[in-house]
């Protein structure tokens, strides 16, 4: 776990922000990130406030032009996060996204090489020759030219079924969701024999695996496509290679031989079949056996070897490589590279939209008092200057301009619209632009939902804001209304919770107590939402 500590060497960090940022996210960075934004939520948000809005002013000073994207924010401040651990420890930290980076780089070259020898062995077992009678390749084209065939055509199959269907990730896909049913099974099963207490935590973990499946989707996946596409292709070259090898250092007669009384005529049909892709390159005899050369080449066994003629005992290895090529390497190196295509693409398309990122681009953004006192170390003067002339003119560019707030009628009258606005403002950076109230039962509430599903949001950026009583325990009947609510939104539209204790005499956002924080974060996380948010009043307001 890491903990907001000072940054003990700003020089390194202004050095590391004048460097150019990287330009690309990698699966492992947005495991670092996850490791990092879970382990922030544990923290003050006092010191978690002070160390990023530091990180902010030194990659980007005031008046030195417009911020950078969010998703350059973002990666900058985990590169900082990580240099700054590296100058407390004065070596490099094991992260979570290196060690996947690292155990996936080795698990590649384990594919291959168990591919390539594992291809070798079987196409050496299968060319095994003593002389006494023909090689069969009957069991050489089933083996490792048929059944990749029909791999292909299963794989074009469920590519049919998913665009009729509009099933467009792997994650929606039937073994997708066959193993996350398995998962949940084995939750609610292993849920049953825990306390209470652990049973929460339980739910709160599968909540988190939930989570990140809706917002990074299949992009997880990929990785272990392009290592089972790797494996593929090592096996085929390893059989591509030993075939070659076969062929060229002994002196090998094909020939074919099957059990079923099928007629040649029928074998020379299935063979043109299968050497469609390359038969307008070479032709019959060239590319593929005549019906003539596979005639002549069926085995016998009283008859044995010697009245067929050699020509037509070798007129198979052609067709034999040909198939490992056309069907064994270059299906797999066109689907692993498709994948990683894949993955650059996803990976480019990610906004960093969830909470925790909404979170995290608050804090850095929105200005210190001018009272709060931090334990960092100071970066330059003329930052600290900078950050004083414009802690009341500079604020967080709102997340959403035009948000709805939510809360029950009973807090409402106890409260301004003013007072209201700035909630929202100050906890969420969101520009509030109406408040609807609810009642107590919150099934009689429909008709608020509706007006939000026919609701028209500016740029497609819907946000609800939902103002709830802590110290009232989150009953199902909440949960339900929070599913509902998220039912009706469009995708990635935000949830944000603001839950404060029992009202005072002149304001209802005071802080809740630390149980009651503890069982709703439970809860929330639970529902596996990563676009719904919560936050708690400070004291004073």
């Amino acid at each position: 776990m890491t903990d907001p500590q000072p940054l003990q060497n700003p020089q390194r960090i202004r050095e590391l922000v004048q460097k150019p940022a990287p330009s690309r996210w990698q699966i492992g960075d947005l495991i670092d990130l996850e490791y990092y934004l879970a382990a922030d939520e544990k923290e003050d948000e006092t010191l978690l406030h002070s160390r990023d809005r530091e990180i902010y002013l030194a990659i980007a000073p005031p008046g030195q032009g417009p911020p950078p994207a969010r998703r350059q924010l973002i990666r900058r401040w985990l590169e900082i996060r990580k240099e700054a651990e590296s100058s407390q420890t004065g070596q490099p930290r094991l992260l979570p996204g290196t060690l996947f980076t690292d155990t996936l780089n080795l698990a590649k070259w384990v594919v291959l090489v168990c591919g390539f020898i594992s291809g070798a062995g079987l196409a050496l077992s299968l060319l095994s020759y003593r002389g006494v009678e023909p090689v069969n390749v009957s069991n050489y084209v089933v083996l490792l030219i048929g059944l990749q065939m029909f791999f292909l055509l299963a794989l074009f199959v469920g590519f049919l079924a998913r665009r009729r269907f509009r099933r467009r990730t792997l994650s929606a896909s039937f073994w997708g969701g066959l193993v996350y049913h398995l998962c949940r099974r084995g939750v609610k099963a292993a849920s049953r024999r825990l306390a209470a207490s652990r049973r929460d935590r339980f739910s709160a973990a599968f909540g988190l695996l939930k989570s990140q499946r809706s917002v990074y989707g299949n992009l997880f996946l990929l990785p272990l496509i392009v290592i089972s596409q790797l494996f593929g292709l090592s096996f085929n070259l390893g059989a591509l290679g030993a075939t070659l090898a076969k062929v060229v250092t002994a002196d090998l007669a094909f020939g074919w031989q099957t059990t079923v009384q099928i007629g040649s005529l029928l074998v020379y049909r299935l063979v043109r079949v299968i050497a469609l892709p390359w038969s307008w390159l070479l032709p019959e005899g060239s590319g593929h056996p005549s019906l003539e050369q596979i005639e002549n080449s069926r085995i016998i066994l009283k008859e044995g070897i010697a009245n067929l003629a050699t020509a037509d005992l070798v007129s198979w290895w052609p067709f034999l490589c040909l198939g490992l090529l056309c069907y064994g390497i270059l299906p797999r190196l066109l689907l692993a590279m498709t994948t990683i295509l894949r993955q650059r693409i996803a990976l480019r398309r990610l906004d960093f939209s969830q909470a925790a990122c909404d979170r995290l681009v608050l804090r850095m953004q929105t200005p210190l008092l001018a009272t709060t006192q931090t334990s960092f170390c100071p970066l330059p003067a003329e930052m600290d200057t900078n950050e004083a002339a414009v802690a009341v003119e500079e604020g967080p560019r709102p997340f959403a301009e035009d948000a709805v707030v939510l809360l029950d009628e009973a807090l409402l009258t106890r409260s301004s619209r003013d007072q209201i606005i700035q909630a929202g403002k100050n906890h969420f950076g969101l520009g509030v632009a109406e408040i609807h109230p609810l009642t107590g039962e919150l099934r009689q509430n429909r008709q608020v939902l509706d007006l939000l599903g026919d609701r028209q949001w500016q740029k497609g950026h819907a946000c609800v804001c939902l103002i709830q009583e802590a110290w009232q325990p989150p009953i199902l009947e909440f949960l339900s209304f929070l599913r509902d609510l998220r039912g009706i939104l469009p995708d990635r539209g935000k949830i944000y919770l603001l839950l404060v204790g029992k009202p005072g005499a002149d304001t209802i956002f005071t802080p809740p107590s630390a149980n009651d924080r503890k069982i709703w974060e439970r809860q929330l996380k639970s529902l596996g939402d990563p676009y719904l948010g919560c936050a708690f009043p400070k004291d004073g307001g």
